[in-house]
């Protein structure tokens, strides 16, 4: 299979800058549902009360925040519960997330605007360390909410976190086929973070809608194997 045929997808189907998005005219025709050959079953009832079915239950996305800080401890636990070590087995490192084959190509950028104990700016998340480090520093909300297609929330969170793929730790396995292997690993992800963030009390939402080529540029993106992949941006929900 030709790599490139997965890199002109790629290519094709970014978001670029100085390039119209328009809508198609007509929708594609869906295919119909399959025919079932008897009576369908009607599931039953549950308790919504249980502690995961809860959180999933309360699942949704918010665009609009308080002006509030999230704690140090809050980042950490959404930090860890998207990318953080949970076990190994012998010198496998276990994490949080499924991966295809354990390969973990996803990186995390978190635009902080509103964290305790922390200046505004660009951080890099190391899950090896648990750690966070500045990338640069400064109020860059309007800068990186221009690149997310003028989207206000993206200014108005408390942070954004930014993933990455870097695409060769699947494709060297995979081949071609790891490039759906890493859009569904952004999905694992993005999912998590939304059911963390309902389990904290805290609001949030995914964005696919961005400009990839000024994304690239805002998290300083160098290497032709690192994408932009998918962005989700956390707060204090207003009621």
């Amino acid at each position: 299979m030709d790599k490139n045929i997965c890199m002109d997808f790629i290519k094709e189907t970014s978001y670029l800058s100085g390039k119209e998005i328009d809508p198609p005219e007509l929708a594609e025709e869906f295919p119909p549902l399959p025919d079932i050959i008897s009576e369908p079953v009607i599931l039953p009832g549950f308790d919504h009360d249980d502690s995961l079915l809860g959180v999933i239950s309360q699942r949704r996305s918010k665009r609009n925040f308080e002006d509030k800080s999230i704690t140090l401890v809050q980042l950490s636990k959404l930090c860890w519960g998207t990318q953080g070590e949970t076990g190994r087995i012998g010198q496998t490192v276990l994490r949080a997330v499924a991966s295809a084959g354990n390969r973990h190509p996803l990186n995390t950028y978190i635009l902080v605007n509103r964290i305790e104990e922390l200046l505004p700016g660009l951080y890099f998340y190391d899950s090896c360390k648990n750690s966070i480090g500045p990338l640069r520093l400064g109020k860059l909300g309007d800068e990186l909410a221009e690149a997310c297609l003028g989207q206000k929330m993206v200014e108005t969170c408390s942070a954004v976190f930014i993933w990455t793929a870097a695409t060769a730790r699947t494709t060297s396995r995979y081949r071609a086929r790891g490039y759906r292997y890493i859009f569904l690993d952004a999905g694992h992800i993005g999912a998590q973070m939304q059911l963390l963030c309902v389990d904290l009390g805290l609001g949030s939402c995914n964005i696919a809608a961005f400009l990839d080529d000024k994304v690239g540029e805002f998290l300083g993106i160098k290497h032709k194997n690192e994408i932009p992949v998918y962005i989700t941006v956390v707060g204090w929900p207003k009621n």
